[in-house]
């Protein structure tokens, strides 16, 4: 990491240079959470309401990762916060809608989790994984992407359980990325 090119704040926040906040006023990011090359918040904050991006410490977002939220205007629906819990790592260009991303997660790249959706703490979700609007995913899922879709409307995923030992083991690796100033 070259100091030249990141902006590390006074509670060990490191954000690339290149990255773009939108209404930094409605996003919180707590302590040694890393934002990467080109990353966007984006908090859609048109009819003025309290929407926010909160993100947990310890967090990663690598390259390209955009996190927003946005105001679904033909259901004429309330716009939502974005909470992304502690210790969770999110991959290149992956693309976060989700009302609430929990503690301990790792999202891989290229996944899109759909507006409304909820994750829950300790899941894993694989490359190019989308998850639909409103989806939710139980605490210490495994979803992995689905090779053979039989049709369009099919999901294109499917979801394994976890042990109970992910939680502390991606708690350990997401402080080992920030301490190493590796990527994910």
């Amino acid at each position: 990491m070259s100091s030249s090119e990141w902006l590390e704040t006074s509670s060990g926040n490191r954000i690339h240079k290149t990255c773009t906040i939108k209404h930094p006023e409605f996003i919180v990011i707590s302590g040694n959470s890393t934002l990467n090359e080109n990353c966007k918040l984006i908090v859609d904050n048109q009819k003025k309401q309290t929407e926010s991006i909160s993100i947990g410490k310890y967090t990663y977002l690598s390259k390209n990762v955009v996190i927003e939220t946005i105001v679904n205007k033909d259901l004429k629906e309330k716009t939502y916060s974005i909470n992304i819990g502690s210790y969770t790592t999110i991959g290149e260009n992956s693309k976060i809608y989700s009302m609430n991303v929990g503690s301990r997660c790792k999202i891989g790249s290229n996944c899109r989790l759909g507006a409304y959706s909820i994750i829950y703490d300790s899941c894993i979700i694989h490359d190019n994984v989308i998850i639909p609007d409103r989806y939710i995913i139980p605490p210490l899922s495994e979803v992995r992407l689905k090779i053979n879709l039989r049709s369009e409307n099919e999901l294109n995923f499917y979801i394994e359980t976890l042990s109970e030992a992910y939680r502390i083991l991606n708690e350990g690796e997401a402080k080992r990325i920030y301490i190493l100033g590796e990527t994910a």
